[in-house]
């Protein structure tokens, strides 16, 4: 018997970015840098109960209120991200039935 977890995490910001090819001929791959690329991947890192989902407030501010709330609830929950200065971003738990 093994007691290891599979724990997975979503974490989505906005801005503009670079993409650039690097590499050696034959085996090169793409590298995203900016701020996005930067915040999604420490996004990805949070582990915390059942809120598998974490976005920046940029992409809060951006989202229409009907991709918000379901049945008159807020989906997400407002949060300081103290490794980033403060920084305000939601997390959500939220799932659809199948």
């Amino acid at each position: 018997a093994s007691d290891f977890q599979i724990r997975q995490a979503v974490g989505i910001d906005t801005s503009e970015l670079l993409v650039a090819r690097t590499g050696i001929r034959g085996s090169n791959d793409l590298v995203w840098v900016g701020r996005s690329a930067n915040l999604a991947a420490k996004l990805c890192s949070l582990r915390d109960g059942n809120y598998a989902s974490w976005i920046t407030s940029d992409v809060y501010n951006m989202c229409r209120d009907d991709v918000k709330t379901a049945s008159g609830a807020s989906m997400w929950e407002q949060r300081s991200w103290t490794a980033q200065g403060g920084m305000t971003v939601y997390r959500s738990a939220y799932t659809w039935p199948l």
